[in-house]
C-alpha cells in the first residue's frame, strides 16, 4: 500500500535522519517488562484508527502458551493468505496444531466453494450444518445434557458401550489411589476388555484388593480384567491424561 506524503511541522524523513547521523553507533537498549514494545495498529473501531500499546510483558504472555503447548514450534509462511485454495494446499503439507488468524480468514475458507467441500471437513459436518465434535452425551431428567466421554475413548465389551469415566469414577472411590486411567484392550472373548493403569497412594494396594473393590461397585461388563501399576501416568504438556500412550503401551 502506498501512502501520500504527509509532512508535519518539525518532522524529519527517516532517510534524512539516517544520513545525517550515520556516525552514531547502535547501542541495544535495556528493556523492562512494562516498557512498550509495539504500537499495534487496530482498525474496525468507531472514530479514528488507533494504536494499541503492547508492552514486552503482553507479547511474551501471548507467546509463552504456544511454547508450552506446541513444542517444537514450526512456523509456516503463507505469502498470500487471501488465495484460499493455495492456503489450503500449503496447510495440507504440514501437520499443524494451531492456526492463529483473523476471523475473516476462517469465514473466507468456510464460504469458498473450492474449500468448503474438502473431504475431511465434510466428514465432520452433519447434514444440518452442525459440527460433529465426537463427544458422547446422555440426556438426563429435566432435559439436561451431560457429556460422558469422547467417542474415541469408548470401549466395546460384548456389545456394550463403556466409557472410561464410568469406570474411573468408581475406581477412584478407593482411598489407596492417587490417579487411575482406563483404556480398552483387545480380547478374544469380548472384543475388548477394560484395563486399568493405576498410580497408587497406599504402597500395600494390590491388584487383588483393587479388583475386589471394583466387583462391589461395577457390573460384570465394566469390571477391569487387568491392572498395571505405574510410577506416573503419561500426560500432555498441559496436564491432560494421554490415553493414546497408554493404549500403545498395551
Amino acid at each position: 500500500m502506498w501512502l501520500r506524503s504527509y509532512p508535519r511541522p518539525g518532522s524529519v524523513r527517516l532517510r534524512q535522519m539516517l544520513v545525517a547521523r550515520g556516525d552514531l553507533v547502535f547501542k541495544p537498549p535495556k528493556f523492562k517488562p512494562e516498557d512498550i514494545a509495539i504500537s499495534q495498529y487496530t482498525g474496525g473501531l468507531t472514530g479514528v484508527s488507533k494504536g494499541a500499546m503492547l508492552t514486552h510483558r503482553n507479547v511474551l504472555a501471548n507467546v509463552e502458551p504456544s511454547c508450552l503447548w506446541l513444542d517444537p514450534i514450526v512456523n509456516v509462511w503463507v505469502a498470500d493468505p487471501r488465495n484460499n485454495l493455495a492456503l489450503v494446499k500449503v496447510l495440507a503439507r504440514y501437520k499443524f496444531a494451531s492456526l492463529p488468524a483473523v476471523s475473516t480468514l476462517f469465514s473466507g475458507l468456510l464460504n469458498d466453494p473450492q474449500c468448503a467441500n474438502l473431504a475431511e471437513t465434510a466428514a465432520l459436518m452433519a447434514s444440518d450444518g452442525f459440527l460433529r465434535t465426537r463427544d458422547m452425551a446422555v440426556m438426563e431428567a429435566g432435559g439436561y445434557l451431560k457429556i460422558v466421554d469422547r467417542f474415541k475413548y469408548m470401549i466395546l465389551v460384548s456389545g456394550f458401550n463403556l466409557y472410561p469415566n464410568e469406570v474411573e469414577d468408581v475406581v477412584m472411590m478407593h482411598p489407596g489411589l492417587l490417579e487411575v486411567a482406563t483404556v480398552g484392550e483387545p480380547s478374544a472373548n469380548s472384543g475388548e476388555m477394560v484395563k486399568l493403569f493405576v498410580l497408587r497412594r497406599a504402597p500395600d494396594l494390590t491388584e487383588v484388593i483393587l479388583l475386589a473393590h471394583c466387583r462391589e461397585q461395577l457390573t460384570a461388563s465394566k469390571l477391569p480384567r487387568e491392572v498395571e501399576f505405574l510410577a506416573e501416568l503419561p500426560k500432555s504438556k498441559v496436564g491432560r491424561l494421554s490415553r493414546r500412550e497408554l493404549r500403545e503401551r498395551g
